[in-house]
């Protein structure tokens, strides 16, 4: 089902028991950046400039500036209404956790993606290690060991495997069965994965198609992303929008 807000996520939260589940995908499902050129609206300008000043650095040094970005960065929420969603869902003692495609580990000068996403989540006011059915930390080395499948204080990082075996796989680990699994997720290849192994499982199952985050895809400012971009490179620091526009107004490009 194809949804621009989370009224009728909401409406079906309503209807749930505590034996539900409400799986939640995370970037441009959740949480957005703020900046435009982090945002996928920028994507296209992102790579060209990450190519053209950052021509002479080594993946090392790309993946050190990459996880600068993500520490520094500001985020929003996708929807107004979803610090009600998760107070609907304490309410009526509804779990849930994130599931993520986000590999974990070290990355660049972040030692541990999963423990960033975790804080990064709970300073916008999500904390999933109050929702998740499941309170311990799980590896799943069935899946591999060179980028493994984590789940972590409530965030199933599914890294580079399809999301509907990797939840199959925490249901199953931690014997957990859903009287209904409901998943909001931007990406309909996801939503189709996590639908079929559900059925195969014969766990009662809703997705959400969300749509919302394209509200935010306004034009970029090719001006203001080289100055984020040459800034980062030089000085490794990232520049918000407003701090590239301050930039710009007294030393223009």
């Amino acid at each position: 089902m194809e949804i621009v807000d989370f009224s009728l996520i909401i409406e079906e939260v309503e209807k749930l028991d505590s034996q539900a589940l409400v799986v939640f995908d995370v970037d441009e499902t959740l949480i957005i950046p703020k900046d435009r050129i982090l945002r996928p609206c920028g994507e296209q300008y992102l790579h060209t400039l990450a190519a053209r000043f950052g021509k002479d650095l080594s993946e090392e040094q790309h993946k050190e500036l990459r996880s600068i970005t993500l520490l520094q960065r500001e985020i929003a929420y996708t929807d107004s209404s979803v610090p009600l969603l998760f107070q609907k869902m304490k309410e009526k003692n509804i779990p849930s956790i994130a599931l993520t495609a986000m590999p974990p580990g070290k990355y660049g000068v972040i030692p541990s993606l999963e423990e960033w996403r975790e804080e990064e989540l709970k300073r916008s006011g999500i904390d999933f290690t109050l929702h998740s059915p499941y309170k311990n930390n799980l590896n799943f080395t069935e899946f591999g060991e060179k980028t493994p499948l984590i789940f972590h204080r409530g965030i199933l990082c599914s890294a580079d495997y399809p999301k509907g075996p990797a939840l199959k796989a925490f249901l199953e680990k931690t014997n957990i069965r859903p009287s209904r699994v409901i998943f909001v997720e931007d990406k309909k290849s996801n939503l189709v994965s996590v639908e079929n192994e559900l059925k195969n499982m014969g766990v009662s199952y809703l997705g959400f198609h969300y749509v919302g985050a394209m509200k935010f895809n306004e034009e970029v400012s090719e001006e203001l992303a080289q100055c984020q971009l040459k800034h980062l490179v030089m000085n490794k620091k990232w520049l918000s929008d407003r701090e590239a526009k301050e930039v710009l107004n007294n030393h223009p490009l």
